[in-house]
This record gives C-alpha cells, structure tokens and sequence, in this order.
C-alpha cells in the first residue's frame, strides 16, 4: 500500500478531499436518478435494477456518513464500497436485453438462491416444520427450473452448480462482470482487495504496523486505500446511474444535459483505467 515513490502527505490528504467531493456529486446524482425513475411503469428486470440502483445510493449516503465518525474506519468505507462495486456488475446483468426463456432462467435462480438462503437463516433457529413452506418452495423452483428451455441448454455442470441455489450468476460471474464492462483482471483484483475488509482477512490487519494504521489519526496508507475505493465506487455509481437514467427518456428530461455529459465523460476516463474497452 506503500512505497518510497508515492505522493508526499500533503497531496495524499488533498487527493481524498477532492475525490470525496467527487463522491458526494455521484452520490447526489444517484439520489436524484433514483427518484426521478421512481413509479415509473418498467419490466420485471427494470424492477429488480431499480431496486439495486436505489440500494446503491443507500450504500453510498451510508459511506458518507462514515467520514464524520469519531474513528477512522477504512475498513468499513471500503467494505461499503465493495456493496456499491458488486452492486453495479448486478445492475447490467438484471437489465441486459435477453431473450425470455434466458431471462425466466435467470429470474428463477434469483428466486431459488433467496430461498435456499432463507433456508439457511431459518434452519438455525427453527425447526424444519416451521420452514416448510420454504423446502417445498426450493423442490417447486428447482422443477421449474429443470423444465426452463434455456437452463436446458446449459452444461450439465453448471445446471448441478445453479440448482445448489448457492449462486445466482447463470454463466458465472467473470461473464457477469465483462458483460458490465470490466477488465476481469482488474476486477478480481479490486474485489479480492475490497473483500479482505469486508470479511477481516489477514491483508486487511497483517501490516497494521508497517503502515501505521490508525482509528484516531489515519496514515497516509489509511487515506491512499480509501481514495481508492471511493474512485471505484464513484465509477460503479455514475455508470449504473446513468444507465438507469437512459432507461427512460421521460425521467432524462428532468436533468441538465450538460450535466448528464460531464458524468458520461467522467465515466468514459474511468472505464479506460478499469474497463474492457468492450460495453
């Protein structure tokens, strides 16, 4: 996280000032998409997308909040920001255009993979009688699912993988995250990182240390990490949201087209340092 070529601590505080302002704009943006598209008739999969571009924002007012906190919590601003990270690669799948057989696929291995979670929930503190209704809810989806025409055309490896319940990409999530727009590498890469806060792992602790982490007075290692973060949720932000926007040209009104280009701009420089050149 650090090394002897990095920027002095001058420009490290001022490089997260100003991305911070750069998020709050995003954040603000998102907000106001959001409630722009709010009620408006959709489909199935717009529903569902609205619904995570909607938990984004939450996400994203949350991570604000956090920067006036007694404590320093990188962690936590990092974590937040894998939410909005994987939120967006969610966003593209549920509402890339798919034939009907492929999307009544894709809608029931949501539906099976919140039951078999509800499942797991329920199991530590009920017993099997009182969830019943949820096992049998499990055998119904996973029967349909066996009789959908695209699960059909999949390998037979990925059918037992997607009938488990215990994933909800079909084709996986490096296909996912491409379809998205990312360079895969690049998205492992933030993804593993991000990930090592969100569940303690040792690279989020390991070199407390040598990188002088601190809750009261955060390092420059502390502040280089969050900059980061946030420069990666901004992007997930301001790309889903504007794609939420385009999804209705009445809700595109309401906003200043100038405005709406400065973001798309801001986008296209961010997808040549973390996308695939590809969407």
């Amino acid at each position: 996280m650090t090394n002897e070529n990095e920027a002095p601590p001058a420009d490290i505080k001022a490089a997260l000032e100003s991305e911070r302002k750069d998020f709050h704009r995003a954040t603000d943006f998102s907000l106001r998409v959001s409630g722009a598209l709010h009620g408006e008739p959709t489909t199935d999969a717009g529903e569902l997308g609205s619904f995570v571009q909607a938990k984004m924002c939450a996400n994203a007012v949350s991570t604000e909040h956090l920067f006036s906190s007694p404590l320093a919590d990188h962690s936590a601003i990092i974590a937040l920001c894998r939410m909005i990270m994987e939120a967006m690669t969610l966003y593209f799948y549920l509402t890339k255009p798919v034939a009907a057989d492929e999307w009544g696929c894709r809608k029931l291995v949501l539906r099976l993979h919140d039951t078999v979670n509800r499942i797991k929930l329920m199991r530590g503190f009920q017993s099997e009688n009182e969830y019943a209704d949820l096992i049998s809810g499990r055998a119904k989806l996973e029967g349909e699912l066996r009789e959908n025409s695209f699960f059909k055309s999949l390998q037979a490896e990925q059918q037992d993988r997607l009938l488990t319940g215990e994933h909800f990409y079909v084709g996986g999530v490096q296909r996912a995250a491409k379809d998205a727009g990312w360079d895969f590498r690049k998205y492992i890469a933030h993804y593993s990182y991000f990930s090592a806060h969100a569940h303690s792992a040792p690279m989020s602790f390991m070199r407390f240390i040598k990188h002088k982490v601190s809750f009261g007075e955060p390092s420059d290692a502390q502040r280089g990490a969050v900059t980061s973060a946030l420069c990666v949720a901004e992007f997930c932000l301001l790309k889903t949201s504007l794609a939420h926007l385009n999804s209705s040209p009445a809700a595109g009104t309401k906003f200043d087209s100038k405005e709406v280009a400065e973001f798309a701009r801001g986008v296209g420089d961010y997808e040549k340092e973390f996308g695939s050149g590809q969407v």
